[in-house]
């Protein structure tokens, strides 16, 4: 975690490091930001201050639903419907890659049901619609 030129707080990999230098002038840290407030708007790391937090309604099969009640997807997690065929839960999160790439690992054993916005991306991604647009 560090702080920008332009006073934004960004995360890197520690594994992109390639050097570190010490600077002879002496810099002005901002406030520490509310890490634990900043992380539970996301899945993952990335947060985008301009992405608004929404409500998100995932559908899950019987199967996959089991271990989604075992291993939340997020702290937000609340229980919509539960009735021994499926489980639908709602998150409270930003859209983000991380949001997206965590739903598509589940495959065909989930749905987006809202945001419309979210569904699109998905069906979008799922489809590989960048790809056929390549070898079309």
């Amino acid at each position: 975690m560090a702080w920008t030129e332009k006073d934004e707080l960004r995360f890197f990999s520690l594994d992109r490091i390639e050097s570190l230098e010490t600077i002879p002038v002496k810099v002005t840290v901002p406030p520490s930001p509310d890490l634990e407030s900043r992380f539970l708007e996301t899945i993952g790391i990335i947060n985008d201050p301009a992405e608004p937090v929404e409500i998100v309604i995932l559908t899950f099969t019987e199967f996959k639903g089991h271990y989604i009640q075992s291993m939340p997807l997020h702290p937000t997690q609340q229980i919509l419907v539960n009735d021994g065929t499926i489980l639908q839960i709602s998150l409270r999160v930003k859209i983000n890659y991380e949001l997206v790439s965590v739903i598509l690992s589940h495959g065909d054993e989930v749905r987006v049901e809202y945001p419309e916005r979210l569904k699109e991306i998905v069906n979008v991604k799922a489809g590989n619609v960048f790809h056929q647009q390549l070898t079309s």
